[in-house]
């Protein structure tokens, strides 16, 4: 896999020229994305060490479907 340079003005192997703003866009995104991954990941692992614990149905649906991400998917 290729490995995006801070400021590309064309990538070597297409040619094809990327605009600094968009490309700077998509990467804020997956970071974010990428962060929310982190954290929900976090969570879901502090839930299944509980699990052994404590019941499930102690735990909210609405908590099981909450995702603390600002990105919006829609």
């Amino acid at each position: 896999m290729a490995v995006m340079q801070d400021h590309p003005s064309a990538d070597a192997a297409t040619g094809i020229d990327y605009d600094p703003v968009a490309v700077a866009y998509v990467r804020l995104i997956m970071e974010d994305l990428l962060s929310c991954l982190r954290l929900r990941l976090r969570e879901l692992s502090n839930l299944s060490r509980r699990s052994y614990r404590t019941s499930l149905s102690h735990v909210s649906k609405t908590h099981l479907n909450s995702f603390p991400c600002s990105v919006s998917l829609g």
